[in-house]
């Protein structure tokens, strides 16, 4: 399985710890991955993933009004850039690419 690189990325707010967001990222062959922890330490689809998913299906009202959004690369700080770098990293150790 090949990821790619990720190449849309997302803020999401967390639900349950205000003030924190989690980046949401989809690679250029369709891999989902996430900053939270569900994600990093489960792989499990997080609500985080749910959200990006429903919202850009057109089946949520999620993007409006709730902090969602799309980010470029250029906004992204050095804590948040190295958390992208390691999702990629951690999931190419679990599928052995």
């Amino acid at each position: 399985m090949k990821i790619g690189v990720w190449i849309d990325k997302w803020k999401v707010p967390s639900s349950s710890r205000p003030g924190v967001s989690h980046i949401v990222a989809k690679s250029s062959e369709g891999v989902w991955g996430c900053s939270c922890e569900a994600w990093r330490y489960r792989r499990i689809v997080c609500s985080h993933i749910v959200k990006i998913k429903s919202s850009i299906s057109g089946t949520s009202e999620f993007y409006g009004g709730s902090g969602i959004r799309k980010i470029v690369s250029e906004e992204l700080s050095s804590d948040e850039k190295m958390l992208l770098e390691n999702m990629e990293k951690s999931l190419k150790r679990r599928i052995r690419v």
